[in-house]
């Protein structure tokens, strides 16, 4: 066929439909094969490799996800692509592929602003943080300061390069924003530890704690406050 509209028609027919409801019903084994039937025969159709790593995906091939997602790469670089790419790469704890991603998607859309932040998230597992805070700063200045998470995530990125006050203000701008994010007050009670502001810290982190009950990392937090606390 000569196109994708061809051969993945709209989500109520056709082999993608197919494909969707088999793993819809966890018949994964049958959808890989009507999705490997599929791309076999329309190796020009990313849509049709995309489907493919989907099912890969979903059955937790990682490698292979990423494989049928670099041929279609190759046919149409398009943006969720490249967040599927990253998630696999991720997956499989492989930074180094998932900035390779990231930079091959940013040399021809550079001012993508999900590859961007893509970017300075790979950057700051990897512990690049400088590189990641410049990443952040310059993205709080085109999103604009009401994004909790990107403030917060600068934070990470400033208190990892040793940045400390700069850090603080950071996760205090991400909790102003968004009181009510876990993640946002648990990174905000983690700053203020690393920091040293110990009553701030188990303040924060008692709620942070309260909001993630199951999280053992906050609880250890918190506990490494509380023990600085009695210190001080």
């Amino acid at each position: 066929p000569g196109s994708g509209a061809a051969v993945l028609p709209g989500p109520g027919a056709g082999p993608a439909a197919d494909v969707r409801a088999r793993i819809a019903a966890g018949n994964f084994a049958g959808a890989r094969l009507v999705g490997q039937a599929l791309a076999e025969r329309n190796p020009g159709v990313a849509d049709a490799q995309i489907l493919l790593g989907d099912v890969l995906a979903e059955q937790g091939d990682a490698r292979g996800a990423m494989a049928a997602y670099g041929r279609a790469a190759a046919l149409d670089f398009s943006p969720s692509l490249m967040q599927r790419m990253v998630a696999m790469a991720r997956a499989v704890g492989d930074e180094d592929a998932a900035l390779g991603v990231l930079v091959r998607f940013l040399q021809a859309n550079p001012a993508s602003l999900p590859a961007r932040r893509l970017l300075a998230e790979t950057y700051l597992a990897a512990g690049a943080n400088e590189a990641a805070a410049a990443l952040y700063r310059d993205l709080i200045a085109v999103i604009g300061p009401n994004d909790a998470m990107l403030h917060a995530e600068y934070a990470r990125a400033l208190s990892g390069a040793g940045r400390a006050g700069a850090a603080l203000d950071q996760a205090r701008r991400a909790y102003r924003v968004q009181p009510g994010n876990p993640e946002v007050v648990h990174i905000y009670g983690y700053v203020a530890l690393q920091t040293g502001e110990h009553e701030e810290a188990r303040e924060i982190l008692e709620k942070a704690v309260a909001m993630l009950p199951d999280n053992p990392l906050a609880r250890r937090h918190l506990a490494m406050a509380e023990a600085a606390l009695r210190k001080d």
